[in-house]
């Protein structure tokens, strides 16, 4: 817990949650474990927040991350995740029942 606060603080300038965040999402890579996510109430639109130097933050909804040009892949995985209320995001991703599902048909269409 002291990590994550410490992690948060050095992140955005010293600003650190309320709450501890709570880990709510794995990231794979290749099928190997390579992050963990957290979840927690970010910092209020006025809080001060001092960056690295050249790096700068920008306010985005969650509605609107997900069509932004700037979301990296592997953030886009883990939000999608998030959305389905999944605890493990894959990268790139995959379909952990696939060898279950019923062979393709025609054209690679899945009967349904």
């Amino acid at each position: 817990e002291a990590r994550q606060l410490r992690e948060l603080a050095e992140e955005l300038g010293g600003w650190q949650p309320a709450t501890i965040p709570t880990r709510c999402i794995d990231l794979y890579v290749h099928n190997k474990l390579v992050a963990w996510f957290y979840d927690a109430e970010g910092p209020a639109r006025d809080a001060r927040i001092e960056f690295e130097v050249g790096r700068a933050g920008v306010w985005i909804s969650e509605r609107d991350i997900l069509h932004d040009a700037r979301l990296s892949e592997w953030h886009e995985a883990v939000l999608q995740a998030r959305n389905c209320g999944a605890s493990r995001a894959d990268f790139p991703p995959c379909d952990h029942d696939m060898s279950r599902a019923a062979p393709a048909g025609p054209g690679g269409l899945h009967p349904l």
